[in-house]
């Protein structure tokens, strides 16, 4: 018998009370477990939906990779003048490889700079995307352009290679020398405008043959609505500054051999 000079306990529910399902036999079971479903059926669709910008922007790459090996499959087109290397640079005489067959991905070889030397790299992309059929990634104001140098900057390296990449018809005003000389030489070939501009060479030695190596591939379908993109011309020259200063350094020294003999 209960002592009425006792006070009651009140009794809480339990976090069990809470999140277990209600009897069977109640009448709202059937709602509750509707509810339950379409809740997890919710939270799982904007889990996917979240997940798709990040999964769109990973896929998206593009690559400009200086080095001693061949990474991709040879480009091929007509070199300007002909020689053993795709692109034949002879001292501050640039070289090209011009009318390059439909690629995305591709590696060109190049005579080397000289030591230390920067080489300068132009290429010229052809593409169709969001902006307009097949023109140059700098016509259009094509927003493509930034980004795929952007993409370019990201997936730019080199063994022992320094490289850096600019929007050709924004590049420092220290590359603009050798630029005028590429942008002569491309158009008396009958190339087409440089887009891109890179800049690079080995960082402290002088390997016989250095490889650029190029890819657009996975911009395809992936970025600005680009469906087709090439690479159409690619012309290398070293920066004429360097090449005077190297003048410069080398004269003495071969003046000096010459009255020792």
């Amino acid at each position: 018998m209960n002592d009425p000079r006792k006070p009651r306990r009140r009794s809480f529910p339990s976090s069990s009370d809470f999140h277990s399902p209600p009897p069977k036999n109640d009448r709202f079971h059937r709602v509750w477990r509707s509810r339950s479903r379409t809740s997890v059926t919710m939270t799982f669709a904007l889990a996917l939906l979240g997940a798709l910008p990040q999964l769109s922007q990973a896929a998206h790459s593009a690559h400009a990779l200086w080095g001693q090996d061949q990474v991709d499959p040879a480009l091929s087109g007509t070199s300007n003048p002909a020689g053993i290397q795709l692109v034949n640079v002879n001292g501050s005489t640039p070289g090209y490889l011009n009318g390059i067959f439909i690629q995305s991905i591709g590696s060109v070889s190049l005579a080397p700079p000289p030591q230390s030397a920067p080489e300068l790299v132009g290429v010229a992309i052809h593409l169709t995307d969001t902006a307009g059929p097949s023109h140059s990634l700098s016509d259009m104001n094509d927003p493509a352009l930034g980004d795929v140098l952007l993409d370019l900057r990201q997936g730019s390296s080199g063994d022992a290679f320094y490289v850096s990449v600019y929007p050709y018809l924004n590049a420092p005003q220290q590359y603009a020398d050798a630029q005028s000389i590429l942008s002569a030489g491309e158009a008396a070939n009958g190339g087409q405008p440089f887009d891109v501009l890179i800049v690079g060479g080995p960082s402290s030695f002088q390997p016989p043959r250095t490889w650029q190596s190029l890819g657009f591939n996975n911009e395809i379908g992936n970025l600005d609505g680009i469906t087709a993109i090439s690479v159409t011309d690619i012309g290398a020259v070293p920066e004429p500054g360097t090449l005077a200063v190297l003048g410069v350094l080398v004269a003495p020294a071969l003046l000096a051999r010459r009255r020792r003999r």
